[in-house]
């Protein structure tokens, strides 16, 4: 039977699927077949149902980049091993029961790391005349108490006011950028969140159209003319996601494979992308970017 790669209704689930393939083979020489299947991955009680009626037994490995289908996969117990790479802290949510060897036939990587703080840093540098941030994400990421520590103590400890705006469709994000709270502040952070996966692509068009500094929490944000990045690094998520599936290829067990964090940060900067959107980027932060664009 062949992997399983189970996406929510995003722009780019058939690259997901290219680029599993491609790490496979380029790593390990393997030519597994992958299929993909697509859920509402935020309707998380009809997600077991789908599952069973498509037939999850036996396969090699089912993979997702969703924290929202990871613990609906978790929740209905498939024999075949689940690999995740979320946002998600994968214990709390009920991915996992430990980090380390555990009962659910399960491995993956979290991407739950507190880098908001490192966002305003860089972006007060970068724009020092910036002194209201709008941060836009979904509920679980202004949930965190990283970001409602930002909201309350920002403007103390850095003399800038950080303004939460929660979306969690593309109805929603237009909305926020239309409104009068949204079109008031100087400049945005974009933290890497299931919305901002889902609608990248216009994501990058709204945020472009303001001409305000911003940060987005990807590095290929730069690719599509955005101005700078910072997060965790996601580039090699695949190749890391390959050499799980390529260990239980082997036989090695899913729960005796840990669940691994980011090993990377970067920062991305494109002086070029700024200068096109009318955006001065204070060159202090130049010799702090791990690559440009």
């Amino acid at each position: 039977m062949p992997l399983l790669v189970i996406s929510g209704p995003i722009e780019n689930a058939p690259q997901q699927l290219e680029g599993l393939r491609q790490a496979l083979v380029r790593r390990h020489g393997r030519a597994l077949r992958a299929e993909l299947l697509v859920v509402q991955e935020r309707d998380t009680a009809g997600i077991p149902r789908q599952l069973i009626a498509s037939q999850l037994a036996g396969r090699v490995a089912i993979l997702t980049t969703s924290g929202y289908i990871a613990k609906a996969v978790a929740e209905a117990r498939t024999p075949s091993p689940l690999i995740f790479a979320t946002i998600v802290e994968p214990k709390s949510w009920g991915i996992v029961d430990e980090l380390g060897p555990r009962k659910v036939n399960a491995t993956g990587i979290s991407y739950a790391v507190d880098l908001e703080w490192k966002y305003v840093e860089m972006l007060r540098l970068a724009s020092p005349g910036v002194r209201r941030i709008g941060l836009i994400a979904d509920a679980y990421v202004l949930g965190r108490p990283v970001v409602r520590e930002i909201v309350d103590q920002a403007p103390a400890r850095m003399g800038v006011q950080v303004v939460a705006f929660e979306a969690v469709d593309r109805d929603e994000l237009e909305r926020v950028f239309r409104s009068g709270e949204g079109r008031s502040v100087d400049a945005w952070i974009i933290p890497e969140s299931p919305v901002v996966f889902r609608h990248e692509d216009r994501v990058v068009e709204l945020v472009k159209a303001t001409r305000k500094p911003h940060i987005f929490g990807h590095r290929r944000m730069l690719e599509k003319g955005v101005a700078m990045t910072f997060g965790a690094d996601f580039s090699v998520m695949w190749d890391e996601m390959a050499d799980m599936v390529d260990r239980i290829c082997n036989g090695v067990d899913a729960r005796d494979i840990p669940v691994v964090r980011p090993h990377h940060v970067f920062f991305g900067v494109s002086p070029a992308n700024a200068r096109a959107l009318g955006i001065k980027l204070d060159p202090k932060v130049y010799p702090l970017a791990t690559f440009w664009q």
